[in-house]
C-alpha cells in the first residue's frame, strides 16, 4: 500500500500518484479525499497489487495504516480540536513513521518535517527519501531495491526551473503541469519519488503527471464569463490559503485577486485567527470576502466570528484594498456582483459549502 499524509496536499499528491500508476496500466486501488477526473468519483477498485490512500491525521486516522511506501508531505498544527496541542501532532507523525515498511518520503523543505526525518531517520526501520530545497538536503536521495539490497545514488533531481515555469528531473523530465503553484511543484516531486521507488519506468511518470489536471475543489476552475474567472478551493488553513492564492498570483498574473473566504471551524478560526488574518493580507489578495464560520460539528464559541477576523485583516499594515464581511453567505453572489470587475479572479475558500457562493455568482453574470 502507498499512503498519502501530511497536513495540507494529500488529496492532490494522492491523485498524481493514482494518475502516473493508471499510466502504467497498474489498474490501483484509489482512495482520496477529492473528486478524482480520471476514475469518476474518490474512490476505485482496481484489480492490480497497489493501493493509494489519503491518510489523515485528524484523529489519529492513519495510524490504523501499516503501507510499504508512505508520503509525509507537511507537519503543522491543525485539528487541534483532537489532537489538543502541536506536539500530539508530531507525536502522531512519529507513530505513523514508525508503522511504515520500506520508504518513507518526505518534504525537507517543509521545516518541520525535515526537523522530524532528521531526528528519525536513523532509528526506524522504512528508509527515508527526502526531497525539496533545505539545509537538510540539496538533492533527493533515490533508493532501488536490487536482488534484495537497497542501493543509494543522489541523482540530484529534482530542479526547479522557475523561469521555464516546469520540473527537470534526472531521467524523468522536463515535464509541465496544468496545476499550478510552489506546492503543486513539491507535490509532484513526492509523486515522482513514489513511483520511482516502486519501480515505475520515466515515460508513465512523465504521462502519468502530464495529463493530471487536478482534483475536485483543488484549485477548481468553476467557470469564466465577462472576462471574471471563478476558482473553488478546499483551502481552509493560513497555509493552504497562502499556497492558494500564491498560486493564483503565478498563474494569473497582473489580475485583481478576490478572496471569498468561508472559516471552517469555531475552533480553528480561534486557534489560527492571527495566521489566518495574515495569509489574506495584500500580499496574497487585492480584495477579501468573509462569511460566517461553517460550524460543521461545532458549537459557536463566543468572541470567535468572522467578523472578528475581518477586522483582523483590516488592522493589518499591509491590509487587501477592500475588506468586506457579508454573514449570510447566499448574499456574497450579489455582493461580488457588485464589485468585482473583468479581468479579476474570483477564488472562494473553505472546507464548508461556499463553494456554492461561487456558483451562484456565475449564474447570477450569465
Amino acid at each position: 500500500g502507498i499512503a498519502i499524509a501530511g497536513t495540507h496536499g494529500k488529496t492532490t499528491t494522492a491523485g498524481m500518484v493514482a494518475s502516473i500508476l493508471m499510466a502504467a496500466n497498474l489498474d490501483p486501488t484509489v482512495l482520496i479525499g477529492g473528486d478524482l477526473p480520471l476514475i469518476g468519483g474518490n474512490a476505485r477498485n482496481g484489480k492490480g497489487e497497489f493501493v493509494v490512500a489519503e491518510s489523515c491525521e485528524a484523529y489519529d486516522g492513519f495510524l490504523y495504516l501499516h503501507p510499504e511506501v508512505a508520503v509525509i508531505l507537511n507537519i503543522e498544527a491543525d485539528h487541534l480540536d483532537y489532537h489538543g496541542t502541536e506536539q500530539h501532532v508530531f507525536d502522531s507523525f512519529d507513530r505513523f513513521a514508525r508503522q511504515v515498511k520500506r520508504f518513507i518520503i518526505a518534504c525537507a523543505e517543509d521545516e518541520h518535517t525535515g526537523k522530524f526525518t532528521q531526528r528519525l531517520k536513523t532509528n526506524i526501520e522504512a528508509h527515508f527519501v527526502e526531497y525539496g530545497d533545505s539545509e537538510y538536503t540539496s538533492s533527493v536521495e533515490l533508493y532501488k531495491e536490487i536482488d534484495g539490497t537497497i542501493e543509494i545514488a543522489n541523482n540530484g533531481f529534482p530542479v526547479f526551473d522557475e523561469d521555464a515555469k516546469q520540473i527537470n528531473y534526472s531521467g524523468v523530465g522536463p515535464l509541465r503541469l496544468k496545476v499550478p503553484g510552489r506546492h503543486n511543484e513539491l507535490n509532484a516531486t513526492a509523486a515522482v519519488c513514489v513511483a520511482l521507488a516502486i519501480g515505475i519506468a520515466p515515460e508513465h511518470i512523465v504521462a502519468g503527471l502530464e495529463s493530471f489536471t487536478g482534483t475536485g475543489r483543488r484549485f477548481e476552475r468553476l467557470g469564466e464569463v465577462g472576462g471574471v474567472t471563478v476558482i473553488d478551493d478546499y483551502a481552509h488553513h493560513p497555509t493552504e490559503l497562502r499556497a492558494t492564492l500564491s498560486a493564483a498570483r503565478s498563474a494569473f498574473p497582473g489580475r485583481r485577486i478576490v478572496a471569498v473566504f468561508q472559516p471552517h471551524l469555531p475552533s480553528r478560526t480561534r486557534d489560527l485567527m492571527g495566521e489566518f488574518a495574515e495569509a489574506l493580507a495584500h500580499e496574497y489578495a487585492d480584495a477579501v470576502f468573509v462569511t460566517d464560520i461553517y460550524l460543521a460539528r461545532e458549537q459557536p464559541i463566543v468572541g470567535v466570528t468572522s467578523e472578528v477576523l475581518a477586522d483582523a485583516i483590516d488592522a493589518l499594515g499591509n491590509r487587501p484594498e477592500i475588506i468586506r464581511y457579508v454573514p449570510d453567505k447566499a448574499d456574497l453572489p450579489e455582493h461580488l456582483a457588485a464589485f468585482v470587475q473583468s479581468g479579476d479572479v474570483v477564488i472562494t475558500l473553505g472546507a464548508g459549502d461556499i463553494r456554492a457562493a461561487g456558483e451562484g455568482f456565475l449564474r447570477l453574470l450569465k
